[in-house]
């Protein structure tokens, strides 16, 4: 510690976390708005169906957890979704007592128009970076996402 700031190698962690804080959400918005503005599907909804998207079959309390809500939250969210044909409930062939949620191919239609949207915009956001930023970028990323997993 440095004056109550994290420094590495010179560099303000505090500083560039602070910057990440509004960055990174903005970077999230401004990627994905396009495909929000061309749907009527809430955010929380979204998240849930790429959750499902991700693990194929899972139960309320898988997403409860994933998403960090309450299972009343979660329940009204698939609940909705059901309603809407995006999700469907399947009840386990082993033991009746549990529920997984899974996509529909309606769902399924909404998150590949998700990707393609999200897709081409990164395709136009890293068509303005070189070869060696957009290989620093992606190499980057990893490496978070292997810290976060």
């Amino acid at each position: 510690m440095v004056h109550g700031m994290l420094k590495t190698d010179g560099v303000n962690i505090d500083a560039m976390a602070k910057e990440l804080a509004v960055a990174m959400p903005r970077l999230a918005r401004k990627i994905s708005f396009d495909f929000f503005k061309s749907i009527n599907i809430p955010h929380a909804q979204i998240f849930t169906m790429l959750i499902l998207c991700e693990k194929d079959l899972c139960r309320i309390s898988d997403i409860r957890q994933e998403l960090d809500i309450r299972a009343s939250t979660a329940s009204g969210i698939i609940d909705r979704l059901v309603k809407s044909g995006h999700v469907k409930r399947l009840v386990d062939k082993n033991d009746r007592r549990v529920v997984n949620i899974s996509l529909t191919a309606k769902g399924e239609r909404v998150l590949t128009k998700l990707k393609e949207v999200i897709e081409f915009k990164w395709i136009n956001i890293l068509s303005k970076l070189s070869n060696e930023d957009r290989m620093n970028y992606l190499n980057i990323i990893r490496k978070i996402q292997r810290i976060i997993s």
